[in-house]
């Protein structure tokens, strides 16, 4: 429990505000511990001087309790139910804690505890108040706001609060911070506040603990825009905090703190902007042995640790880090298993990305002190090229809470530094790809030709045969990759003629063109499997049943039919090797045999070819899983959208023969991910 270690200059300054004619607390008779909290409006307040520690252990004494709530539609003339109380349900430190619980069924009210403090009057200054929240889920729809509030008098209604932050913003307990600018009362009153606004139609409880009031140029405030320096412990600043991962070392970023020296008895307390952490990130592969080190021979008595996932958005552009820092202000996490020791020896798993590992330390008399470090996880062989390779690069674009991908507004987050990596294998060269055409066309006397129409905005293909001067097929509009037998006696290239030109589409062989009706197989051409074309057929059957067949060798091998609702129901047609595939919604078929049961999977979609070799999402126990060529990979997801209208999952996965790009949501935040197989480069 953090205590107040200020008692020495809380009273000098009691005694400066009566020197000034301005109410001084009375600093040696406490107020009645079996006093309960009063409702607003209140008598004279009898405030207390900054800075103020609050850990909810005993009682409310001193503190008031407001509301700004709605009337209960079934009971006339009553409010809907709430409470501010103590409770010993659940605590961040020590026994107890404050509990708020409110009836939102009518999406709204606002709840309170607030209480003045004694300051120099005049200008407005910066309030700094930090605070344990508990909530018992995260959700990524806001139930309720957390509340917050510093002002010249008490507050009075909702619409005085700060309600900026998200109150479920993780499971469980996490640290909240606030700068709020305000200007005291004319006799020197600053109010302080805090509470929860409800937002969903539901009831809600948290539990808030471990509260911290600071006010800038009172006693034991900071101004709080140097960058916060690690001191020996002993020197009134935290010690430093070392994590070790094999022979690579980082020294913590220092955040908030409380911290006394012991030779003086005096206490600094000092609030940072956010988490703060090194500039540059500890490079590991998951999971990973590590040693944490506070360095002080006192172990803590508390120790919390949680790895924050980070993308660009939750940095903070101020100098408040320092020049070798950087600050950022995440939501979500979770926490990872630490037992109290100054030294202590850790497991971590973390899906691939940037973390902040955030470090709540607090030690037995009443110290305590935040820590940050910043590491990049990779996954074991992610980023090691070579033939047969599948290398999955990762980019952390927003929090889920903030926004979901849609191909314009989401695409506009990912930076050029991103998408220019691969964009050479995402938008192949033409005419790399005509080349690789014309090596299969070539035995068969047949050769393609490209050409960029600047008026179309589009390239176009001449195919030409034998030795003549003028092309067979002019301007066709696309030409898919060619099979061949595998006798090497025929093959078989699908072909959209030229705009305007009919038949629309073609098939292309050693017999010469012939039309094709692409409508009936959803643009899905065949292929040769051995000696024998296989194809996919669909036709409208009765209501808006689709009824789908694959041929192989004018044989019809499986059938089955599937609504048509919004999309066509037959999403792929794969042929490689000895073996076909064909994907419906969340279903893949291989050779006649359903994917999902066999290998124990859920859902299986996004089913093709990549180097030439099998790659497909897979969902099991509400987990997704990428598999590439029989082996899943480490990456992991909880929403990759697909199969779906409109925006995002009409556009996500997006692919071609090398590489798959796709959107994919973990732990609350929203990845670009590009999968290649991009073989020696």
């Amino acid at each position: 429990m953090i205590r107040s270690t200020h008692l020495f200059l809380m009273i000098i300054l009691a005694l400066l505000l009566a020197g000034c004619g301005a109410a001084a607390p009375n600093a040696t008779t406490p107020p009645d511990a079996t006093e309960p909290p009063s409702p607003l409006p209140t008598p004279e307040p009898e405030p207390q001087s900054p800075p103020l520690t609050e850990g909810f252990e005993g009682s409310l004494a001193g503190w008031h309790v407001g509301a700004d709530v709605p009337q209960d539609p079934n009971r006339p003339g009553q409010e809907v139910a709430w409470s501010v109380e103590l409770s010993d349900e659940q605590a961040s430190d020590g026994n107890s804690s404050l509990r708020l619980r409110i009836d939102g069924s009518q999406d709204d009210g606002t709840i309170w505890l607030a209480r003045p403090l004694a300051v120099l009057p005049g200008e407005p200054r910066t309030v700094r108040l930090s605070f344990d929240l508990w909530s018992p889920s995260e959700s990524f729809n806001t139930l309720a706001n957390v509340a917050t509030y510093a002002g010249g008098q008490a507050p009075a209604a909702e619409a005085d609060f700060d309600l900026s932050q998200q109150a479920d913003q993780a499971e469980g307990w996490q640290r909240y911070s606030y700068s709020l600018s305000a200007a005291p009362g004319p006799g020197g009153e600053l109010w302080v506040a805090v509470g929860i606004s409800a937002v969903w139609e539901t009831e809600v409880t948290y539990y808030i603990d471990e509260l911290v009031v600071e006010v800038e140029g009172e006693a034991g405030a900071g101004p709080g825009t140097a960058p916060l320096q690690p001191g020996t412990g002993e020197d009134g600043r935290p010690p430093v905090a070392t994590l070790r991962v094999g022979e690579q070392e980082q020294v913590a970023g220092i955040g908030s703190y409380c911290w006394t020296d012991p030779g003086a008895g005096v206490g600094v307390c000092a609030d940072a902007i956010g988490l703060i952490t090194p500039a540059e990130p500890l490079e590991v592969s998951s999971p990973f042995a590590a040693t944490l080190d506070l360095g002080l021979e006192q172990p803590p008595s508390r120790v919390v640790l949680r790895a924050i996932p980070v993308t660009a958005a939750d940095a903070i552009d101020s100098g408040g880090a320092g020049p070798e820092g950087r600050a950022w202000r995440p939501t979500g996490g979770r926490q990872l298993p630490l037992d109290p020791a100054r030294t202590s020896s850790l497991e971590i798993s973390l899906d691939p990305g940037l973390y902040v590992l955030d470090l709540q330390a607090s030690w037995a008399n009443s110290n305590s002190a935040s820590y940050g470090f910043l590491v990049q996880v990779t996954a074991p062989g992610v980023g090691q090229a070579g033939p047969g390779a599948l290398i999955v690069e990762e980019a952390p674009i927003v929090a889920d809470a903030e926004d979901r991908p849609t191909h314009l507004e989401y695409m506009q987050r990912i930076g050029s530094d991103v998408l220019d990596k691969r964009g050479a294998w995402r938008e192949p060269d033409p005419q790399a790809l005509v080349a690789e055409y014309n090596e299969v066309l070539a035995p068969f006397g047949y050769r393609l030709e490209a050409e960029f129409n600047a008026e179309w905005n589009r390239t176009f293909y001449d195919l030409y045969h034998g030795d003549e001067a003028e092309p067979l097929l002019l301007d066709l509009s696309r030409v898919w990759r060619p099979s061949v037998s595998a006798s090497g006696d025929d093959f078989v290239m699908a072909a959209e003629n030229a705009p305007n030109v009919q038949p629309m589409h073609l098939l292309i062989s050693a017999q010469g063109p012939m039309p094709w009706q692409a409508m009936d197989s959803n643009m899905l051409p065949p292929a040769y499997l051995g000696d024998e074309q296989a194809a996919m057929v669909a036709t409208q059957g009765q209501g808006i049943d689709m009824e789908y067949s694959v041929w192989v060798g004018g044989r019809e091998v499986y059938s089955g039919t599937a609504p048509m609702m919004v999309s066509h129901p037959v999403n792929g047609f794969v042929v490689w090797d000895n073996h076909w595939a064909l994907e419906l919604e969340d279903q893949v078929i291989v050779d006649g045999e359903d994917l999902g049961p066999k290998l124990g999977h859920d859902k299986v979609f996004g089913f093709q070819l990549l180097g030439g070799k099998p790659f497909y999402f897979y969902e099991a126990d509400g987990v997704i899983h990428l598999s590439y060529d029989g082996e899943t990979l480490p990456q992991t997801y909880d929403e990759v959208p697909h199969n779906q209208c409109c925006e995002p999952a009409m556009f996500n996965p997006r692919s071609n023969e090398d590489m798959v790009a796709f959107h994919g949501l973990r732990a609350g935040t929203w990845y670009y991910v590009e999968a290649g197989a991009y073989g020696d480069e």
